[in-house]
């Protein structure tokens, strides 16, 4: 093992021999369920632990353990974490998510646990290792009433897992849930956005026109991005490779009819995307001042993500933006591209609105996420999230407004609802105080704008109070995700005096 040396060995455990060991990414659990399943029942076995196991149809497992004796009158606790991973990697040779485990390894003196060269997959696979290894502690003052660990599917492309969950089905106890996904040492999240895809689908038939003799194909590359989570970092001058790459050819195609090839960029719904390429011609009469112009729209470019000499200072360090010819292709016609280009290009993207009761608060935004162009298809992806569900309707009707201009098939993906804070609800009160005297100063306790599970909840276990806590995690749904080693231990630890002291809230 990578993590034997770390504290607390069973969290440690459980996250390298689970889950970095066993591909999890989004929509392809069914390695990750497996596994969870047999190693919670063989470690049971082992341990002599009671534990129940139930799984629903839509992949969700709920591990159950009973109160300690003499506490069965306690109240019920859940922890709930998700299976499913980003997956991200700068690797030039790529990464095989769906077959490879996780290259782990411990970073910066012993105070980190990253990957090389990928996700971590901390967000979740920390908060996994967090709940079930409170289940296996064995420590006679740890005295507990029914403990219940919900480890849901399909968090990352919409929280489908959640969406699907049926209390019913599990018979859930639980009425005080611990969310493990967010926060970071000294800060709980009390709230959070709700959020949707909305999905431009276009059908197309690129043809070779047999003229390509009188065309130059290009091939324009954006790369190099940092990227970053669409709600966490929207607010953050993060570049995103589609919005740039959509400016440049919308710069491009006012003084240059372009034939569109394909244009492709970002994975996820939820990330600010670090890729994107597009392929398009224009009449070899305009090659050189194409070429002239793209100079100086990529030097205005970096000019705003790169000013000044200091790296350290730059928006975007390692930008790169490469326009070079390439092989002639199949396209499409002119008119087409233009509307093609301009409906994309007038998607918004990035904070549209602050909070005006909440300082610092992204209250809306929309994140620009996928384009994916096949065959006879181009498929655009835009994710929006608002605290406000009146604002989530008005930024849902604009984007409904620019596919009818744009000649594109609109998709409202099914939206899910945001978590409104209740700062006085006595778990809450509880809780904030069992940190702060742990952690020996007051806890920030703020809403965000990313997307938890525990909008859903709030919907569906009726009366459940929530916390969302988590290790100090950074770099999330990128390359340079990591996990830290000594808050992860504090937070393992808060969690048993959380649960061993929770009649007192009573």
């Amino acid at each position: 093992m990578v993590l034997e040396s770390l504290k607390p060995r069973i969290v440690w455990e459980i996250f390298e021999d689970v889950m970095a060991s066993t591909p999890h990414p989004s929509k392809k659990e069914e390695k990750i369920r497996k596994k969870i399943k047999e190693w919670v029942r063989n470690k049971a076995e082992q341990e002599g632990l009671e534990l129940e196991i139930l799984e629903d149809t839509a992949g969700n497992i709920l591990v159950r353990k009973p109160a300690s004796k003499g506490c069965e009158n306690y109240p019920s606790l859940m922890m709930q974490a998700h299976m499913d991973m980003v997956c991200e990697t700068d690797r030039p040779e790529g990464f095989d998510f769906d077959n490879n485990p996780i290259p782990i390894r411990i970073q910066d003196n012993g105070e980190w646990v990253d990957a090389d060269g990928t996700t971590l997959g901390a967000d979740d696979g920390i908060g996994i290792a967090l709940g079930l290894g409170i289940l296996f502690l064995k420590d006679e003052q740890f005295l507990h009433g029914p403990l219940e660990v919900l480890l849901t599917v399909d968090e990352e492309t919409g929280l489908g897992g959640a969406m699907a969950l049926d209390p019913q089905v599990f018979n859930i106890q639980s009425k005080y849930l611990i969310n493990l996904d967010g926060g970071n040492l000294g800060t709980m999240i009390i709230g959070c956005a709700g959020g949707g895809n909305t999905e431009f689908s276009m059908e197309i038939d690129p043809k070779l026109s047999g003229s390509e003799e009188k065309l130059q194909f290009f091939e324009l590359h954006v790369h190099g991005l940092l990227g970053g989570h669409s709600g966490g970092d929207i607010h953050l001058p993060k570049a995103s490779a589609n919005v740039l790459i959509m400016s440049i050819l919308s710069h491009l195609n006012a003084s240059y009819d372009l034939h569109l090839c394909s244009i492709n960029g970002g994975t996820m719904h939820n990330a600010i995307n670090r890729e994107s390429i597009a392929k398009f011609a224009v009449s070899k009469d305009h090659t050189e001042a194409l070429k002239q112009s793209f100079i100086h729209i990529a030097q205005e470019i970096f000019n705003y993500y790169q000013a000044g000499d200091d790296k350290s200072l730059h928006f975007e360090p390692n930008m790169i933006i490469d326009l070079t010819e390439t092989q002639p292709q199949k396209s499409l016609e002119v008119q087409l591209s233009s509307k093609i280009i301009a409906s994309i290009n007038l998607i918004p993207h990035g904070v549209l609105k602050y909070s005006p009761t909440i300082p610092n608060l992204v209250e809306t935004s929309n994140n620009l996420a996928v384009i994916k162009t096949s065959d006879k298809k181009i498929t655009v992806i835009s994710f929006a999230r608002s605290s406000v569900d009146s604002e989530f309707k008005i930024i849902r009707t604009k984007l409904v407004q620019i596919a009818t201009f744009g000649g594109w098939k609109i998709d409202l993906k099914p939206a899910y609802s945001g978590w409104k804070p209740e700062p006085h609800t006595p778990f809450l009160q509880y809780v904030t105080k069992k940190y702060e005297g742990k952690l020996g100063r007051p806890v920030k306790k703020m809403a965000i704008h990313a997307g938890l599970e525990c909008g859903i909840f709030s919907t569906k276990i009726l009366g459940v109070q929530m916390v969302s806590m988590l290790p100090i995690t950074e770099g999330c749904h990128t390359p340079d995700e990591r996990v830290h080693i000594s808050s992860t231990k504090f937070i393992f630890e808060l969690l048993k005096e959380i649960i061993t002291d929770l009649p007192a809230i009573l």
